[in-house]
């Protein structure tokens, strides 16, 4: 009978090890039971991990397919770098729309290897209507074409008034009706910028002719006198490079009570 049970007995635990293994009570197997890596990918079930399961900032980029993560809705600060102290390497930075606070941009001192100094700074001002501009100084300061302009040449003194003036571009034409000296005196100031030249050709009531010309410093003023006469003539004043051309035509008249020039002024640059 003994004899008889041992066999039985194996046969009893061969057949029915899966459920003897299985069989244990709920809440008993642990961590200690678990053998190293033996919890494989295969072995966990889908969706079976939430992050309250993750333990924090232990996900890293690597471990995120970028190509998964959808636009950002918001981003507070994405177009605002707040407080970039150095930008050392700033060649290129596409989508930098602003950054407040750079201290430093490695390259700004110097474009292409050439200082800021090097480049023609923006234009300040305009010209007049009609006007073109004519040239753009280093420092951006504007300098316009003047057109030809013509311009009427008229003064009336009487004897004694004060000093009249009248400008044809850069030429400044006065008239002094008897004044500290009983002559009348018709005056060619040259106010600059720089030196200048005048050039004449004028002749009195009697025929007699004056042709000559001069070099008038700035500030410098030619003199033409004459007493109880009229003259009549062209004064050419120019600038030192001839850029600036001023020529007055008139007729200037003593009336010993009165002083009269009448003429026209045309001015070119």
């Amino acid at each position: 009978m003994r004899r008889q049970l041992l066999p039985l007995l194996a046969l009893f635990v061969a057949l029915g090890g899966s459920a003897y293994a299985t069989g244990f009570p709920a809440n008993v197997i642990g961590t200690k039971q678990l053998k190293n890596g033996a919890v494989t990918r295969p072995k966990v079930r889908a969706n079976a991990v939430n992050g309250a399961k993750i333990a924090g900032d232990s996900v890293r980029g690597a471990d995120v397919a970028e190509a998964t993560v959808g636009p950002v809705a918001s981003a507070a600060h994405a177009t605002v770098a707040a407080a970039v102290p150095v930008a050392a390497s700033a060649d290129n930075t596409p989508n930098a729309t602003t950054t407040a606070n750079a201290t430093q941009a490695g390259n700004a001192s110097g474009l292409a290897g050439t200082a800021a100094s090097g480049y023609q700074r923006q234009a300040v001002g305009t010209c007049p209507a009609g006007n073109p501009m004519r040239f753009v100084m280093d420092n951006g300061t504007v300098f316009c074409r003047e057109l030809p302009i013509v311009k009427p040449v008229s003064m009336t003194s009487a004897a004694g008034d004060p000093v009249k003036f009248i400008s044809v571009g850069r030429l400044q034409v006065s008239l002094i009706c008897h004044g500290l000296s009983d002559s009348v005196r018709l005056n060619f100031g040259n106010p600059g910028p720089g030196a200048a030249t005048l050039n004449w050709f004028y002749a009195n009531s009697a025929g007699t002719v004056s042709a000559s010309g001069t070099s008038l410093a700035e500030n410098g003023l030619q003199q033409v006198p004459f007493h109880g006469d009229r003259i009549e003539g062209q004064f050419i004043f120019s600038n030192q490079t001839g850029t600036s051309i001023s020529t007055v035509r008139l007729h200037a008249y003593d009336g010993t009570g009165f002083c009269e020039v009448r003429g026209t002024g045309l001015f070119a640059a």
